[in-house]
């Protein structure tokens, strides 16, 4: 009997004293995909999705080994790279598939979730890095030296930061190539082969050019024998003159000359004198123009912009007017009576402002009197609102009477706060969304995109939301607008670019769902390649 009351209090007293869990951990080998061969030496980058996002950093030893202890409970992302000096192999995040974004070294994009005291055991396979090779010729057959061979993604971006130079019988090579979907162009340079006649361009001139419409898949033994054949054609001018708002006369600082898709144009002529300009070997294609004129502290003291399509001709006259920036006072309100205490509400913009932006710059705070204040605003914007708001969202953004949520305009320089209304609501919606069990891909590996859509029109808006699938917290979609939406899984390499042009690829492929105030919707989705 005494025995069994000493175990009773040895247990109770046990009870009693703080529990320490094991603390949490992660480890692994780095090998290469290939050979399953270890990596000695390779870097492994982790990287904690959280307050004060601390970071770590292991080396593998001779058998690949890495290990991380001691860490805290939550998300991360794990990114390893081959070691310091080397050329083999190529970066890869832990969870992600072969295909990938070459541009996207930032380990932040596959979430993992630890609880405390979890041990987490990550190998990572290397791809061994390719090669493209071929040679670049004219429509004759004839090979073209000193040509830039730029290789570009899915969507037309540039995937590597290094050009290949072809060399005099036009054969290039293209190294460190990740596996992946690829186009490889032809870029004439500049003095490529423009032949003047007092000035303009005379005959037919090289165009950038890519070897295939659609891009080629490489795998894990690169591409040889790619051949580009150079088209040309005809170009054409672009001539017109900068002025201000009044319509007299402006020397802009700067003057760019850009394809709509934001690419440069390699083989053109810029000429300018005062306010004139002239732009000669543009092929036919749609194009924008902006001129800027900036202020010795780097200020942007005027903007201009004006979008033209060359067909056929020359194109004379353009007219490109600049604009002052201008600043806008706004309030905010709860559709619920104001809270108490009062939510931190932060109001930026998406567009030009005055200034190159620096960290928190060109963020307004809510002020006490529940105004806003946003300054050195040029051209189109797109308002955002964020901050310490949970569990409040944005209902509705009225600029004079009219709802502008997710859409981008030119404001009007206002005194009056009643003109600019941001409408917060605590009756929000929330969504998670799930792969489908079959899929072929781990959530880790997945992104979901949410697209609110137009209430009025049913088009999709501007400011969708991109996160990695299945992980709650700040990458989660916890809190969001009532209304409909369009949502979709995909690979991450397929939502990156441009958030209009990522939109416009997803809209064909995405499914339509309705979020009622204070809704929580659960999804299962089914992994799905953009049009």
């Amino acid at each position: 009997m005494s025995q069994t009351i000493v175990a009773l209090l040895v247990a109770l007293v046990a009870s009693a004293l703080p529990h320490h869990a094991a603390p949490t951990s992660i480890r692994g080998r780095v090998t290469a995909q290939d050979s399953g061969q270890p990596i000695a030496r390779a870097i492994v980058k982790l990287r904690f999705l959280g307050p004060g996002v601390p970071k770590w950093e292991a080396t593998t030893d001779d058998e690949g080994r890495y290990a991380f202890a001691n860490l805290p409970a939550g998300g991360f992302a794990l990114h390893a790279e081959q070691p310091a000096g080397t050329t083999t192999y190529v970066s890869r995040r832990y969870g992600q598939s072969v295909r990938f974004d070459p541009l996207r070294h930032d380990p932040i994009v596959s979430p993992i979730r630890l609880s405390e005291g979890a041990e987490l055991i990550a190998p990572i396979e290397l791809p061994r890095a390719l090669s493209i090779n071929g040679r670049v010729v004219s429509a004759g057959g004839e090979p073209i030296r000193n040509i830039r061979v730029s290789l570009r993604d899915g969507n037309g971006n540039v995937a590597m930061l290094r050009d290949a130079i072809t060399d005099v019988d036009g054969r290039f090579t293209v190294a460190g190539v990740r596996p992946g979907d690829y186009r490889l162009c032809a870029v004439p340079y500049a003095n490529f082969a423009l032949i003047r006649t007092e000035g303009r361009f005379e005959g037919e001139q090289p165009f950038e050019s890519c070897n295939a419409d659609k891009p080629t898949t490489v795998s894990t033994t690169g591409l040889s024998d790619v051949e580009i054949t150079v088209r040309s054609g005809l170009v054409y001018s672009v001539s017109g003159a900068v002025v201000d708002a009044s319509g007299a006369p402006l020397e802009s600082n700067t003057f760019q000359f850009k394809r709509q898709d934001g690419h440069d144009l390699a083989a053109i002529d810029t000429k300018r004198s005062g306010n004139q300009f002239v732009v000669r070997g543009v092929p036919p294609g749609e194009y924008l123009l902006t001129a800027r004129r900036i202020a010795a502290d780097g200020r942007t003291i005027e903007l201009g912009s004006a979008s033209v399509r060359v067909n056929t001709a020359d194109i004379e006259g353009v007219v490109l007017r600049t604009a002052m920036p201008v600043s806008i006072v706004g309030r905010i309100e709860f559709d619920e009576g104001v809270p108490g205490p009062l939510p931190k509400v932060n109001v930026n913009t998406i567009g030009q402002r005055s200034r190159p932006p620096g960290p928190f710059e060109n963020v307004s705070h809510m002020r006490g009197d529940l105004t806003f204040q946003l300054d050195g605003l040029l051209g189109p914007q797109m308002l955002q609102v964020f901050g310490a708001m949970k569990p409040w969202t944005v209902k509705a953004i009225r600029y004079r009477g009219e709802d502008i949520y997710g859409k981008s305009l030119e404001f009007r320089a206002n005194t009056n706060p009643d003109d600019l209304v941001v409408v917060l609501t605590n009756r929000s919606a929330s969504v998670t969304a799930k792969l489908r069990e079959g899929s072929g891909h781990a959530s880790s590996g997945a992104t979901v995109a949410l697209i609110p859509l137009d209430p009025r029109t049913g088009a999709p808006l501007e400011n969708a939301a991109f996160r990695p699938i299945d992980f709650e917290g700040p990458f989660g979609l916890p809190i969001v607008r009532p209304g409909d939406y369009l949502i979709a899984a995909v690979a991450p390499e397929d939502a990156y670019g441009p958030s209009s042009s990522v939109v416009l690829r997803l809209a064909g492929v995405a499914q339509r769902i309705t979020l009622a105030p204070g809704e929580h919707r659960v999804i299962e989705l089914d992994l799905v390649r953009p049009k």
